[in-house]
């Protein structure tokens, strides 16, 4: 092969190399939702800020498919953690999105906190802690204090506490149930607030004094499998004298 057609067919291979390196170019603003979703793991940085920005202003309809993207496990095993999604992440963007998005992706991502999965649900939860709830989404946050996921009874505990003043006063009412299924209702709501994060032992404590001796019991079962600093611990002395018999049963 001569000199001049080796030089042509290095040159032919360096024009289609530099073509296929070159970013694919992109308009979010003409993008379908799923090709916006997609450009979350192109390469290029910016264009997955621009395709970010442009879901957040899609709204509503964008929600389901980023909700969608938090459950990807690509690479990675089961232990791996909300912290291990790093800032390339495609799962980092969606909650980038989603919190964009605002009030209209609370109620899926409230629903998503009823996923089995740990790292699905804790970026939702990640995705909420940015965002105001509405008091219109209690009902949906008690419902899933009961749920038999710990984790997720916790964490819907957590946010409904927050909604000042409806969350508490529905834990109040909780608190307050009567008949044949109150001692389940209580105990779980208990149960909810206590994995509730930070501080959830030191936030059932405080029912250590409620009226109902109901309550007092729910708490005495529920902190009998923890391990209580000196502090928590005093809390329960008075209750060896409480006027409940079940009460104090319990307390000792």
């Amino acid at each position: 092969m001569s000199r001049s057609w080796v030089v042509l067919l290095l040159l032919i291979a360096a024009t289609v190399a530099f073509f296929a390196l070159r970013p694919t170019p992109f308009d979010p603003s003409s993008a379908s939702i799923g090709e916006l979703v997609d450009a979350l793991d192109r390469p290029d940085p910016e264009q997955r800020a621009a395709a970010v920005l442009e879901l957040g202003r899609r709204g509503e309809p964008a929600v389901k498919p980023l909700i969608a993207v938090l459950g990807r496990h690509v690479g990675q095993g089961p232990g791996v953690r909300p912290s291990d999604v790093g800032p390339d992440d495609a799962r980092g963007h969606a909650i980038d999105a989603l919190i964009l998005i605002g009030e209209p992706a609370v109620p899926a991502l409230i629903d998503a906190l009823a996923i089995p999965e740990h790292l699905e649900r804790s970026l939702a939860a990640t995705a909420l802690t940015k965002l105001e709830i509405d008091p219109r989404h209690v009902p949906r946050l008690v419902e899933l204090m009961g749920a038999d996921n710990g984790m997720t009874a916790g964490t819907a505990a957590h946010f409904l506490m927050e909604i000042e003043p409806a969350g508490p006063a529905a834990v109040e009412a909780l608190l307050a149930s009567d008949g044949a299924d109150a001692r389940r209702v209580i105990a779980r709501a208990i149960r909810a607030l206590a994995s509730a994060e930070p501080g959830g032992i030191d936030r059932v404590l405080q029912y250590l004094e409620h009226g109902r001796p109901q309550v007092r019991r729910a708490v005495l079962e529920v902190i009998r499998l923890e391990t209580l600093r000196p502090d928590q611990a005093r809390a329960v002395v008075p209750l060896l004298s409480d006027p409940d018999d079940s009460v104090r049963t319990w307390a000792s």
